[in-house]
């Protein structure tokens, strides 16, 4: 009886470990894998209209913030298919590649605040800190689940 209760319980378990996990990590957004199909030019303009929306951004600054946009896209696609991957990289080429990284926020910063007055990039600036607590508190949250 004993042998009968220890088998259906690992049975149980065994059967319980095999199923798909609901809300699993391996499809977890299927529009970002869609937007990354679209070209910079069509990334850039969503963007561009994304901030038109919140910032009430004029012709000018929707034209200079659309070739921003454009410029970062193709970079950081130039970027994905001739780098190397951090994990693989050795502590010199990590230390490099992590301080051209912050040289590059530093420069995209500074665009930024030179294409939009005051008040529109301190919205921008408070905007952003927002998204990153919210991906904080949901990165918390999800911490305990199993993939």
């Amino acid at each position: 009886m004993k042998t009968l209760v220890y088998l259906a319980l690992a049975l149980t378990t065994l059967i319980g470990w095999s199923q798909p996990v609901r809300g699993s990590h391996d499809n977890r957004n299927p529009m970002k894998e869609k937007l990354a199909e679209l070209s910079p030019e069509q990334l850039a303009d969503l963007k561009t209209k994304k901030m038109t929306l919140q910032l009430d951004l004029d012709e000018k600054q929707q034209q200079q913030i659309h070739n921003f946009h454009l410029n970062q896209i193709q970079n950081r696609r130039q970027e994905i298919e001739n780098g190397k991957k951090p994990k693989d990289m050795t502590a010199y080429e990590l230390y490099a590649f992590k301080s051209q990284q912050l040289d590059r926020q530093i420069a995209a910063k500074d665009q930024l605040r030179s294409i939009l007055s005051e008040e529109q990039f301190d919205k921008l600036e408070k905007s952003v800190k927002r998204g990153k607590a919210m991906m904080l508190k949901r990165a918390s949250r999800d911490h305990g689940r199993r993939p």
